[in-house]
This record gives structure tokens, sequence and C-alpha cells, in this order.
């Protein structure tokens, strides 16, 4: 793992240094004016529906940033600790392998074991179409453009159709955001004393909901997918639409009625086997 750090660091150094020799190139426009092409941005728009932006800058930017990491003595101090470390520890076993052999059977077979536990779990959750979410955020941060905006409602019984329509629009490339939306409800139970109250955390519809999009992201290989619970109204999801600027949001069509505030550029509607859905597609 340390030595694919370390070429990919030494990669983006190389890929960094061809971009900015070629950055130095310059346009010469009409009117005699000369502009680098390093700070141009070419738009080239394929149809109403994808607007692709390549920045050569920000290209350029990156690979340097890559480059200077690269040279930098901590990484190439990180870079040999950890060479170091995973030679002591190999070391370390060898030694017990042959001193010690049956504490070596012993914290194998427990280590064994555990693995097979884990995976048995993993393969279960994927036969299930369930996969557990890591993170989940109560809040949006900023802008994601050209994104994919999944709202999924509790007791909706096309929450999966949206999912899917959502995974198969992101064609691999576009991060998808999923949002549950959960009204407010009164906890039953007063919290006790130091006790985290997390309303995810006990709302089970919502954590199958999210598992299920997770199994079919991670199947159709969605390479950016964040997952947002929020407790409120249907309103809220007009400013989180605002926020995030998505360049498609994929509703349940019976649902589109609720987001009049939303203005898409245009609907379009697609029949699925899970139901019937609608993209309000919006071109920023």
């Amino acid at each position: 793992m340390r030595y694919r750090d370390w070429k990919k660091a030494r990669e983006a150094r190389t890929n960094g240094t061809l971009q900015t020799n070629g950055a130095n190139n310059h346009a010469y426009l009409g009117n005699g004016q000369q502009k680098d092409l390093d700070a141009l941005t070419v738009f080239q728009a394929t149809d109403t529906d994808s607007v692709q932006s390549v920045s050569m800058h920000g290209t350029s930017m990156e690979n340097t940033l890559a480059g200077q990491e690269a040279k930098g003595l901590w990484f190439k101090i990180d870079f040999f600790l950890g060479v170091l470390t995973t030679a002591l520890v190999a070391v370390a076993w060898s030694t017990n392998l042959v001193s010690k052999p049956l504490a070596t059977a012993f914290g194998g077979g427990v280590a064994v074991v555990g693995m097979v536990i884990a995976y048995r779990n993993y393969t279960r959750a994927e036969t299930e179409s369930y996969v557990p979410v890591p993170v989940v955020v109560t809040r949006i941060e900023g802008r994601k453009p050209d994104s994919v905006l999944a709202v999924l409602m509790p007791d909706n019984p096309h929450n999966s159709a949206v999912i899917r329509a959502a995974v198969q629009t992101s064609e691999a490339t576009k991060p998808v955001i999923f949002l549950y939306l959960r009204k407010h409800t009164r906890r039953p139970e007063v919290p006790r004393l130091m006790e985290i109250v997390d309303p995810y955390l006990e709302d089970q519809e919502a954590k199958q909901t999210f598992g299920r999009a997770e199994s079919m992201a991670l199947h159709a290989k969605v390479p950016e997918r964040k997952y947002v619970y929020i407790q409120d109204g249907p309103d809220i999801v007009t400013h989180v639409w605002q926020v995030l600027h998505p360049r498609d949001t994929v509703v349940a069509a019976e649902e589109n009625e609720q987001f009049k505030d939303i203005n898409p550029d245009r609907i379009r509607y697609e029949l699925t086997p899970d139901g019937k859905v609608a993209h309000l597609l919006k071109r920023w």
C-alpha cells in the first residue's frame, strides 16, 4: 500500500510537470490580445441534459500540488516509516511462529474466524441487497454541480424506483446525493444522562432505505455517494435544491406536486418496474 501511494505521487508529479510545461503556451485572439491557455475554461455542450466543463487551469493546479507533496520531506519520512513498521511486524510474527507456535496459532485462528464471520455477513447483506451506510449527515455543506439528487420519503413504495433511476442517471460518473425526509416525531422516552440522541439511529426504515441505495450504488460503481437525513417537511427539498444546484432531481411521480417551489427547466417522466418517477432537470 505504501508503495502504491509512492508510485501514485510520483506519477502525479510527472503529470504535473507535463501539464505545467503545456500550460505555458499562449493563444492569440483576433484583436491582438494575448491570453494564457491555463486561464481558459472550455465549455462543450453536448445536449440539454449534459454539460461538460474542462478547466486546464484546475488540472494543472491539482497535479502541481500532488507533485509538491511527493517532493515534501514529511511524505518521504511517512513512507519509509510505513515500510519500517511493516518489516518489524513481519519479523515479530516470524519470530513468534518459531518460538511461540501455540500463541501464533491461537492469534491466527482468532483472526481467521473474525474474517470468516465478516465475509459471511457481507455476502448475506449483498444477497439481501442491503449494505450498511458508514456515514450519514444531517445538513448540506455546499454546492454539488452536475450531481443527481434523489428524494426519498417514508412509507413510499416507490423509493426503490427513485434509487434505481438516480443510480442509472449518474452513469457511474456523477455524484449522487440521497436525501431522506422524515417529519419531526416526539421521542417517547426521555434521554438518559450523557445519552447521545440521534434520530437516524432509531429510524429503521431510513437505514433500510439507505442500505438498499448503497447496495445499488456499489453494484453500479457510482464513485461518489452522499446520504443526508433531515427531519423536516417537503419544503426543505426546495432549500436543498437551491444549495446543491443538482443537474437532475429524481422524485416519485406522485410526490412531484409537493415540490412546487422547485423551478426546473423541464420535467421528464420515466416508467420503471418499481413505479413512475419524475426527473426535474435544471441547467444552472
